[in-house]
């Protein structure tokens, strides 16, 4: 036979309870020491997060203070660099207008020089001759003449240059770019040189447009003669003293369309 094991003892219900009060007692202790572990814990990562919420707010206000001190500054640079293109242009205006005028006194000077070379006989051929002739007589000599020469009498006969300059400025502009387009008047002329006299044309003021046509033609007459002979033949058929001329802007664009195709 098998021997049977022993029966635990039992235990009281009194027993029981103090057992089960002590065991619940020390279950208590133990959450109260991990509750008040927690608790520093948040304590701690609550006072983390207010210091952390502080240095936002302080780099927000300071990300506010450094984005307007950099749209004022970014401001204050638009500024001075506007001012300063702006001061660029007007000098370089002043600078290409004072150069303009320097080179027309040249101009000038050398052309008066010019005549006083001529008054004194420095010419073989004496131009003023060719009016005491008749004009079919003129016409044939001219021929023959050089282009140089051809122009001066035109000059002296017609006197075009003060005519042409009390033109008004648009009429003026049109009649010299569409001059520079064609190629019979300036082919002396590069295309980056036709393109930036164009714009010297276009953007000149009623002060300075005649300085710079003179200087074109002054230009023409040295390096294309006969250039400048037609340029000047075309201004003296086309405008009269004391007559009012006006643009005409369809004209003006269909002729410079039509020049334009050709050079291409």
């Amino acid at each position: 036979m098998e021997s049977q094991a022993p029966r635990p003892k039992r235990i009281s219900g009194d027993e029981k309870r103090k057992r089960d009060i002590e065991a619940l007692t020390n279950e208590v202790s133990q959450y109260n020491e991990l509750h008040l572990s927690t608790k520093r814990d948040y304590s701690t990562a609550c006072a983390n997060v207010g210091r952390a919420q502080r240095a936002v707010e302080n780099a927000k206000q300071l990300l506010i203070t450094q984005q307007k001190r950099m749209l004022e500054t970014r401001t204050q640079y638009c500024r001075e660099a506007s001012k300063i293109e702006r001061t660029k242009l007007t000098l370089n205006k002043l600078l290409a207008e004072d150069d303009l005028k320097t080179k027309t006194k040249t101009q000038k000077k050398e052309q008066s020089v010019q005549r006083q070379h001529d008054a004194r006989g420095g010419r073989k051929f004496d131009i003023a001759k060719l009016d005491k002739l008749p004009l079919d007589v003129v016409l044939y000599i001219s021929e023959f003449l050089m282009h140089n020469v051809r122009t001066k009498y035109l000059e002296d006969v017609y006197n075009p240059h003060p005519i042409f300059n009390k033109l008004r400025v648009n009429v003026k502009r049109d009649f010299i770019t569409l001059a520079l387009l064609n190629k019979k008047y300036f082919s002396h002329l590069t295309t980056p040189e036709r393109n930036d006299a164009e714009n010297k044309i276009h953007f000149a003021g009623c002060k300075t447009i005649n300085d710079e046509i003179a200087a074109l033609i002054h230009r023409a007459k040295h390096e294309n003669p006969e250039g400048a002979y037609k340029l000047i033949k075309a201004m003296c058929i086309l405008f009269e003293k004391n007559k009012k001329y006006k643009d005409n802007w369809h004209a003006f664009y269909a002729e410079r369309t039509r020049l334009k195709n050709l050079g291409n």
